[in-house]
């Protein structure tokens, strides 16, 4: 799989491609993780390339890259 990347931050991204539209909180509660955890590692996934955000944050959704 990807190198560059933690364990963590493969199981939000294995959320988000599982529930592009949920919220931090939403992934948080089905990884058993805080919010602000899973917040963290959507703001590295960002910088690493690997998401995006299209939409708003309410009504958005999440954008796999890689």
């Amino acid at each position: 799989y990807v190198a560059d990347i933690t364990t963590a931050e493969k199981k939000v991204l294995n959320a988000i491609k599982e529930h592009p539209t949920f919220s931090a909180k939403e992934i948080a509660g089905i990884i058993g993780v805080s919010d602000r955890t899973v917040q963290r590692h959507q703001t590295a996934l960002k910088k690493k390339g690997y998401i995006a955000r299209e939409g708003s944050d309410r009504e958005g959704k999440w954008i796999i890259l890689k």
